[in-house]
């Protein structure tokens, strides 16, 4: 018997699924739950109070125009319509000006291991970087590092993992801002 129960559910499940959106799951439904057999007379007076209702189950969208105060939010919801604007926020941070990009690309040739730099300009600073080997589908070679050496410098590192006479090159990359 235990070994069918699952199987006695799944069937149970599954004609409940197919007949419960046609005529005969609408009637059967009616005979268990008749139509408007909940309204005001089974919800009494004070029926729904506020210690019954679930913490953060309400949306914006479930209060009046004005009832809640300007710029609270919520779990999202279903949109509705737009409310007023709320107080505008504090003056962020200035924001990153004057991007550069300094590429520097090595010899091209079949050395074991190589070390690249890109250095920003002048009156810049780095604020990242990266490295590429080319060409790009070169066996057994590896970028192994990439970091900032100082504040306007990027270096760049490769190597062959696996030797190959195949002949291949370095490029680094520093992304500068003004400083």
């Amino acid at each position: 018997m235990r070994q069918r129960l699952p199987i006695v559910l799944s069937v149970t499940a599954l004609v409940i699924a197919v007949f419960g959106s046609t005529p005969l799951g609408t009637a059967a439904r009616n005979l268990v739950l008749p139509r408007a057999s909940v309204g005001t007379v089974q919800l009494k007076n004070n029926a729904v109070t506020g210690a019954k209702v679930k913490n953060r189950s309400l949306v914006a969208a479930d209060f009046k125009l004005g009832q809640l105060p300007r710029g609270a939010t919520g779990p999202a919801g279903p949109a509705g319509p737009a409310g007023p604007a709320g107080a505008a926020g504090p003056q962020g941070p200035a924001g990153v000006s004057g991007l550069q990009n300094v590429f520097t690309t090595g010899a091209i040739n079949s050395v074991a291991t190589r070390s690249l730099t890109a250095g920003c300009p002048a009156g810049k600073k780095a604020i990242g970087g990266g490295g590429t080997v080319l060409p790009a589908n070169t066996p057994g070679v590896a970028i192994t590092a990439g970091y900032l050496a100082d504040e306007s410098t990027w270096v760049a590192r490769a190597r062959e993992i696996t030797a190959t006479a195949a002949n291949w090159s370095l490029n680094a990359v520093v992304i500068c801002a003004a400083a």
